[in-house]
Formats: C-alpha cells, sequence, structure tokens
C-alpha cells in the first residue's frame, strides 16, 4: 500500500471516529431554573462582589452591628437603620469580600407595589421545611412563603394576593 492511502485510511478513521463520539446523544439538558424575576429592589447602594472597605464607606459602624460567620464576617442592620425597612444581614468572606446579603422582613411586606415579584411568587411551589414544623407546631401561618433553599421564612403575602 501506498503511504497516500495510509494517510486516506487514517483520516477516514478519524473523521468516522469523531463522527461516532461527537455525534452520539446530545448534551444533558440542565433543569430550568425557578422564575427569579423581581421589581423589588433590595441590593441598592451595594453590590455582590463589593470590598468591604468601600462598603463601610456606604455604612458606618454606628449603623450595624457585626460578627463572625464562618471565615468571614456578617453585618447586620436593623430595622431601624435599614433603607429597606427590614433587618439587612450582608455576609464577607476571609478575603473581605461581599458574597451574600439576606433581607428579613419579620412584619411582613406589602407586596402590592410590586406586581412582577407577586406574578413570580404565584409560580413558585410553595414548599415546607420540618423545622418550621417543630418551631410552630400546627405548622407555617397561612400566606407565609419559604425560600426553596432551606432558609427561614422570607416575605408574608396577604391572603388573596396572586
Amino acid at each position: 500500500m501506498s503511504p497516500f492511502k495510509y494517510v486516506s485510511l487514517a483520516s477516514l478513521v478519524a473523521v468516522v471516529g469523531l463522527v461516532i463520539g461527537c455525534g452520539g446523544s446530545a448534551a444533558p439538558v440542565k433543569p430550568p431554573l425557578p422564575p427569579s424575576k423581581s421589581d423589588l429592589a433590595l441590593l441598592v447602594s451595594t453590590v455582590l462582589c463589593e470590598r468591604k472597605g468601600d462598603f463601610l464607606k456606604k455604612y458606618p459602624p454606628v449603623t450595624h452591628t457585626s460578627t463572625s460567620w464562618g471565615s468571614g464576617q456578617e453585618l447586620v442592620i436593623p430595622v431601624e437603620a435599614s433603607a429597606s425597612h427590614g433587618e439587612e444581614s450582608y455576609f464577607f468572606d476571609e478575603d473581605d469580600v461581599l458574597v451574600g446579603a439576606l433581607f428579613t422582613f419579620s412584619k411582613g411586606l406589602d407586596l402590592k407595589p410590586y406586581p412582577v415579584l407577586r406574578r413570580t411568587l404565584s409560580q413558585l411551589k410553595p414548599s415546607v421545611e420540618s423545622r418550621h414544623r417543630s418551631s410552630r407546631p400546627s405548622g407555617p401561618a397561612p400566606g407565609l412563603l419559604h425560600d426553596r433553599s432551606l432558609c427561614a421564612p422570607l416575605l408574608s403575602v396577604p391572603t388573596g394576593v396572586s
């Protein structure tokens, strides 16, 4: 056999191998994420990945308390000093980078001014965690929505809002 035939045969085998290897089943499809649209702006004056020094320029130490959080720190702004009218918790990692924020509305939040958020919440399947049941023997209060992860109650929704 001539060298040209070996190269041609090798090329044919390579092409067939690529077609079989790459043309098999399609890549796995990721499941759709739950709805997340909102018109309730909570991170107004700060953004995730912001440096703690820049954050503290906007929120002086007199407005918050600080506690250890893993290898980082949690800064809590009480309801009285909060622009959102809820308790605000900001989480910084060991490099002093903002990696999370939690807004707690212990008395609930009127959702009438937020039609996009109301629609989003109506599309989510409510979930109830067992630890909520243990703290409330009769189960969660009617109209109380729970986070899809294992977080505490997020918002109180007035009856009949959809």
